[in-house]
């Protein structure tokens, strides 16, 4: 029942702020015209590393007809999808999975890479650093780290018969997961869910903990024995 509410009062939330948006800011029919199909970025997610590239921007707009947009777009889909194959594309989305989800630096240097007034700090925090190096690995080191323990989570759920109270920071991070796999690539895109990723971690240290209090306890019995 409170599931059905919340999914009620978001759908008139966005019912509202539509119909306000396109009654007194934007022309529908103009909107429609003008703006990119979704599946844009599917496809564009499908070649290279997964990431913006401008040769498909320049493919999507050069269709003025949006039903005609979107049809190529879905055909350029298949094609790819098909030119890949079953093993090919198991090694893209593995390669677009670490773009997504394994940098540690979360993108930061994309935003200070353009400034003029750089000081030492740059040599550490911007990819053509000297010291870039060192900035990289610590991150990934801490990245990696919550992964792990966010993964004895997921364990305690699979072994053992737990309340799904804790099971929703896993789902949205799963979720997350599989929608970049399908949307174009780029290391920001997941920063809103590192505190989800934290969270998930936080709570499964309790489990790491209980199973080193097993394995400690099991060795301290076997040797107890000889």
């Amino acid at each position: 029942m409170a599931n059905a509410i919340v999914c009620a009062v978001i759908l008139i939330y966005f019912a509202v702020f539509n119909g306000y948006i396109y009654s007194y800011h934007l022309d529908r029919e103009r909107a429609r015209q003008d703006n990119d199909p979704y599946v844009h970025w599917v496809m564009m997610g499908l070649k290279g590393s997964g990431g913006y590239n401008p040769d498909d921007y320049f493919f999507t707009r050069s269709f003025k007809d949006p039903d005609e947009r979107k049809a190529a777009i879905i055909q350029e889909i298949k094609r790819r999808i098909a030119d890949y194959g079953p093993d090919g594309m198991f090694k893209f989305l593995t390669k677009k999975s670490v773009k997504c989800f394994g940098d540690g630096t979360l993108g930061l240097d994309d935003f200070l890479a353009d400034r003029e007034d750089k000081n030492f700090l740059h040599r550490f925090i911007i990819s053509e650093g000297d010291k870039y190096e060192i900035y990289r690995h610590l991150c990934e080191a801490i990245l990696f780290t919550l992964m792990l323990f966010m993964v004895f989570l997921a364990l305690k759920y699979f072994f053992r018969k737990e309340n799904n109270i804790n099971l929703a920071p896993l789902i949205a991070v799963f979720g997350i997961f599989l929608f970049l796999l399908g949307w174009e690539a780029n290391r920001r895109y997941f920063t809103n869910f590192v505190p989800v990723i934290i969270v998930c971690a936080v709570l499964g240290i309790d489990y790491f903990h209980l199973l080193v209090k097993k394995f400690g306890a099991s060795v301290l019995k076997t040797t107890q024995k000889r």
